[in-house]
C-alpha cells in the first residue's frame, strides 16, 4: 500500500485513458503526458496500461509499506526520500526518467515543479491497482468516476499496488524528451470557413495560455479568428487535441478531459505525437502551431511507434542479460 501523507491539488490516479466510450458521452481522461507514463511502465516492466499518479502541484508526501521501484517523469519535482521524521534525508535527489528504489517506511517528498503548474508522472512497479471503471483506472473528475473514488487524492488515502513483474531492477533510465511548445497540427474540418487573415494568424502568431485553463481545455489568447461559415450548427463529436473557436474568436485547445460533443467550429487539430506537451502548458505559456499534412502526421506517428519498439527491445535485452 501507498499512503498519501500530504496532498496537493489535482493529485490523481491516471492511466492511458478510457477508450471506446465516447459514443456514450464518456470522455477519455488519462494522463496528460500519456507517453511519459508509457515509457516509465516499460522501464518498470509493467503492463503498458498500468496506472500511475499525475502530480500537478506540490508538496506531496507519500509513504510505502514495502520496498518499491519507481520512475518519475515529466516535470522535475526535486523529489527526495526522507525518513518519517521528514528531517533525515535518505536520498537527496531522484532524477526524472530513472528507475529508483523506494525503501519501505521511507517517505517520498515531491516538492514543486520548477515551473508552477507543469505536471509530473509517478509510475510504480506493479502499477496503482485501484479497481477499473469502464475499462480504465483513470480519474474522471468532471463525472466523479474511476481512479480512487472518482476524486483527487486526499491525505490518509491508501492506494493498493499490483505485483511487480521484477523485484531486482538495474539502475536504468531514458532521456526526457524536449518540450518545445511548438505543436504540429492538421487543418480542421472548418478551416476553409475562416477568412485568410485568420488562417495565416493561426500559424504565424504565438498563442498565450490563459489562467482559466484546465484538463478539459486550454483557453488561448491571440489574434481574433473570424469564422465566416454557417452559425446555425449542429453539435458534433469532438476529441482531445481539437482547436475549437467560440464566438469571441479566441480558440480553445481541448484536453484529456474534454467533452464528447461540441458545436464550435474546429480550425485545426494537434497531432497525437505533440499532444503530450499540453501537460506542460501553464498559464502564460506561449504556444506555436505549425501546419503539417495528414500524411506527415501519420509518418510522425509511425516514427514514434518505432522508437517505442526500440525501447521495448532494449528492455528485453536487459531482462535476458540478468
Amino acid at each position: 500500500m501507498i499512503e498519501v501523507i500530504t496532498t496537493a491539488p489535482l493529485l490523481t490516479v491516471q492511466d492511458q485513458g478510457r477508450f471506446g466510450m465516447r459514443h456514450l458521452g464518456v470522455p477519455r481522461c488519462g494522463m496528460m503526458d500519456a507517453p511519459a507514463l508509457l515509457r516509465a511502465n516499460l522501464l518498470l516492466e509493467n503492463d503498458p496500461l498500468a496506472a500511475g499518479l499525475e502530480i500537478s502541484a506540490g508538496p506531496v508526501v507519500l509513504q510505502s509499506d514495502r520496498d518499491q521501484h519507481i520512475v518519475l517523469s515529466g516535470a522535475d519535482m526535486s523529489a527526495q526520500l526522507l525518513l518519517a521524521d521528514m528531517q533525515t534525508v535518505v536520498q537527496n535527489y531522484l532524477p526524472p526518467g530513472f528507475i529508483m528504489r523506494w525503501p519501505a517506511g521511507t517517505r517520498l517528498l515531491l516538492n514543486r515543479p520548477q515551473i508552477p503548474g507543469q505536471r509530473a508522472v509517478l509510475a510504480i512497479a506493479g502499477g496503482i491497482d485501484v479497481a477499473p471503471t469502464l475499462n480504465s483506472r483513470s480519474t474522471d473528475l468532471n463525472n466523479q468516476l474511476g481512479g480512487y473514488q472518482g476524486r483527487a487524492l486526499r491525505a490518509g488515502d491508501r492506494l493498493p499496488v499490483g505485483e511487480a513483474a521484477n523485484q531486482q531492477f538495474s539502475s536504468g533510465g531514458i532521456r526526457q524528451p524536449a518540450i518545445t511548445m511548438s505543436l504540429r497540427a492538421i487543418r480542421g474540418l472548418d478551416y476553409e470557413h475562416f477568412d485568410p487573415q485568420s488562417q495565416n494568424a493561426l500559424w504565424q502568431f504565438p498563442w498565450r495560455v490563459q489562467a482559466n485553463s484546465n484538463r478539459t481545455g486550454l483557453r488561448l489568447s491571440g489574434p481574433t479568428l473570424r469564422y465566416q461559415g454557417d452559425t446555425l450548427r449542429l453539435s458534433a463529436g469532438v476529441l482531445p487535441g481539437l482547436l475549437q473557436v467560440p464566438g469571441n474568436g479566441q480558440p480553445i485547445l481541448l484536453g484529456c478531459d474534454a467533452q464528447t460533443t461540441g458545436g464550435y467550429p474546429v480550425i485545426a487539430s494537434v497531432i497525437e505525437v505533440d499532444f503530450h506537451q499540453l501537460a506542460y502548458a501553464t498559464p502564460g505559456t506561449l504556444l506555436y502551431f505549425r501546419e503539417v499534412s495528414v500524411a506527415e502526421a501519420q509518418g510522425l506517428h509511425s516514427a514514434g511507434q518505432h522508437e517505442l519498439q526500440i525501447l521495448r527491445q532494449q528492455i528485453q535485452y536487459r531482462k535476458q542479460a540478468r
